[in-house]
C-alpha cells in the first residue's frame, strides 16, 4: 500500500494543533506542545506505519491492529490522567468503523 506522505503531514499538522490547543487548557506552553506532538504521533503516525506494514497481507487486518493500537493508547492514558483521553478512544472508534469498509473494499 502507497502512502501519500503530503497528506499524511497535513494531517500531522492539523491534529497536532487542535491537541496542543486543546491541552493548552491544562499545561503550560512548552508542555502542551511537546505533549500535543508526540500525542499526534502516536494516534497517526503508528497506526498510520502499522497500516502500510501489515495491509500486504490483509487489509482488515491491517485495520484492526491499527485500531487496537488506538484503544490501548486510550486506555493508558486514561489511566494515566491525560486530559485528551477521548481523542485516542474516538480514533479507535472510527478504526472500528473502517474495518467494515476496508473487507468491503476487499471485495
Amino acid at each position: 500500500m502507497k502512502i501519500n506522505v503530503k497528506f499524511i503531514g497535513l494531517l500531522f499538522i492539523l491534529f497536532s494543533i487542535g491537541n496542543i490547543l486543546g491541552l493548552l487548557k491544562h499545561y503550560q506552553l512548552t508542555k502542551a506542545v511537546l505533549l500535543g506532538i508526540s500525542a499526534t504521533a502516536l494516534l497517526l503516525l503508528v497506526p498510520a506505519g502499522i497500516v502500510v506494514l501489515i495491509t500486504t497481507h490483509s487489509k482488515p487486518l491491517a485495520f484492526l491492529m491499527a485500531t487496537a493500537w488506538e484503544f490501548l493508547c486510550s486506555y493508558i492514558a486514561k489511566i494515566v490522567g491525560y486530559p485528551l483521553w477521548q481523542v485516542y478512544f474516538f480514533a479507535g472508534a472510527g478504526g472500528l468503523v473502517m474495518v467494515p469498509v476496508a473487507l468491503w473494499l476487499k471485495e
